[in-house]
């Protein structure tokens, strides 16, 4: 197990029951910042960058209800959700170059294998009004994410359970059940889920082994920015004006990619960062 810093119960108040109404204060409050998107773009047209602007706000605005809930109840800052010392900043970005990366040559796989799937959809006309609100927010909205699922409950049920591997279970199902009303799942199934639990789980994996939240983080961001402004395709959750589009999605090809992409990103991350062995994940978390 690492140093387990992360992990290390901080000054404050940590009652249980917080962890049932404090997320729904972080929601609520979230959408009372998210007002004024609401109030100036009042009523958008369908699939445009208003519409895409206030979808995506809410969700970025967590970021800062996350950290002033967590000081008005806990007691504590919302810094401990991303290492209980600094940020490391070099992690994000690198993260972010790295499963970049190994995204974009995947994806040229996917190319080289159903070339005539892919549309050159590039919009001068709307694409730049989508790149901008993208660059600004998806930031904030996977780094909002990624605190509330990898930073507060992957702490709260570890402090619980005393076992960081059955912390990151729980926070992964949660976080596909997150996503059941996105677009993907009404396209390809319910069965589509695993792919939200499964990009969790792996983000739960770089938190513990690399004791903090910033490896899934600079991921998440990455993900999301790619599919926002790079390949986009019909059944989206982000719908926005991308470079490409894919026509036929065959989403059992590409899911095996990302878990591809996945699997050789936390052996980098491995090999790059010294962690201990694997087997340390399922330590019991020392009292």
């Amino acid at each position: 197990m690492p140093t387990q810093t992360f992990f290390s119960m901080p000054k404050g108040s940590n009652k249980w029951y917080y962890y049932i109404f404090v997320p729904i204060c972080m929601v609520i409050l979230a959408g009372i910042f998210s007002v004024p998107a609401f109030v100036i773009l009042s009523k958008p047209k369908p699939n445009t960058y208003q519409s895409y602007l206030q979808m995506i706000v809410p969700s970025a605005m967590m970021v800062f209800s996350t950290f002033l809930v967590l000081k008005w109840v806990h007691k504590r800052s919302g810094y401990s959700l991303i290492n209980a010392t600094k940020i490391r900043w070099n992690r994000i970005f690198w993260a972010m170059g790295v499963f970049g990366s190994i995204t974009l040559l995947f994806e040229f796989v996917s190319w080289f294998v159903n070339p005539s799937s892919y549309q050159f959809s590039f919009d001068a006309n709307t694409f730049f009004q989508y790149l901008i609100i993208s660059l600004v927010l998806i930031p904030f909205q996977s780094a909002g994410e990624e605190l509330l699922m990898r930073g507060y409950f992957l702490q709260g049920i570890t402090w619980a359970t005393k076992r960081p591997w059955l912390a990151v279970l729980i926070t992964s199902v949660l976080f596909g059940l997150l996503h059941l009303g996105n677009p993907e799942l009404k396209a390809f199934g319910y069965i589509f889920i695993l792919n939200y639990i499964l990009m969790g789980f792996a983000a739960g994996i770089m938190t513990v082994m690399d004791d903090g939240t910033e490896l899934a983080i600079g991921v998440h961001i990455i993900n999301n920015l790619y599919s926002a402004i790079c390949v986009g395709y019909s059944a989206s959750a982000l719908q926005t004006s991308t470079i490409y589009h894919i026509k036929d999605y065959d989403a059992v090809f590409l899911s095996i990619c990302m878990v591809l992409a996945l699997v050789i990103f936390l052996g980098i991350c491995y090999k790059k960062y010294q962690w201990n062995s694997f087997k340390s994940f399922f330590d019991k978390l020392a009292e």
